[in-house]
């Protein structure tokens, strides 16, 4: 399963990292057509990605032998129903 339509999939929206030179970055996900172009803008080729959904502010992880690099997913809230 390509990790874009898996988050989506997770109502994540938005994702947060950064970059290299110590610049916060904010991207909708919706910019991003597959995994691989999401790998291309974090400039990591991955060993091992890892997903820490339970936690205060949900993540991943991307890991590579020399570095590895933190993901903030951001979610929708839950639409409340009134009756």
């Amino acid at each position: 399963m390509d990790l874009i339509f898996f988050l989506k999939s997770k109502h994540y929206h938005t994702i947060l990292f950064t970059k290299c030179s110590g610049e916060m970055t904010t991207l909708p996900l919706a910019t991003f057509k597959n995994e691989q172009e999401l790998l291309e803008v974090l400039n990591i080729k991955p060993e091992l990605v890892q997903y820490f959904p339970y936690e205060a502010e949900p993540y991943l992880v991307f890991i590579e032998t020399r570095q590895s690099v933190r993901v903030k997913l951001l979610a929708s809230s839950p639409v409340l129903e009134t009756t």
